[in-house]
């Protein structure tokens, strides 16, 4: 079975857990197959940036989320459902924004105003934040991860198994 650009990459990356795009492909560093695709693995919540560079060939990322040997799938086409990241280990698509939407600033604001008058909260509560209104259903489970991974570094919250408690509000 041949094995396809993406798949390569997605290899590497899980063999290297922390990485380079010159560290994916060396031949061709500024290859655009390869910055689009860690782009699109970066918005989906995949990929982590590491730290600030100004060129993207200098830039460090980490797997944010390895959810198995299949290499996701940039469907970047609206025609065709796009612009999306199709993970095909866990049958599940994640939106692929651009920058902070005005939806997502206020998923934001809700979910600190929410921490500063509880002292603890359910997943369940943070999820009715998330709801999305496009298919108003389903959740944007990649914008409640990133705050959550945020909040965590900033150790201002403490992640337990059904609640998150609040620790610097």
């Amino acid at each position: 079975m041949k094995t396809t650009k993406y798949q390569y990459l997605w290899n590497k990356m899980r063999e290297l857990l922390e990485f380079s795009t010159q560290d994916l492909w060396p031949n061709d560093p500024k290859n655009n197959t390869v910055r689009y695709y860690v782009g699109a693995l970066v918005r989906s919540g995949h990929l982590e940036i590491i730290g600030h560079a100004v060129k993207t060939e200098e830039r460090r990322y980490a797997l944010a989320l390895n959810t198995g040997p299949l290499s996701p799938i940039y469907i970047s086409k609206k025609s065709e459902g796009g612009p999306i990241v199709k993970d095909r280990n866990i049958g599940r698509d994640f939106e692929v924004a651009g920058k902070r939407t005005t939806a997502q600033s206020k998923e934001r604001e809700a979910m600190l105003k929410l921490f500063e008058e509880k002292e603890r909260v359910s997943y369940e509560e943070l999820l009715q934040i998330f709801i999305n209104p496009k298919k108003k259903e389903g959740y944007n489970y990649t914008s409640l991860c990133h705050y959550l991974k945020w909040l965590q570094k900033q150790e201002l919250i403490i992640e337990l198994k059904h609640h998150v408690y609040v620790k610097n509000f």
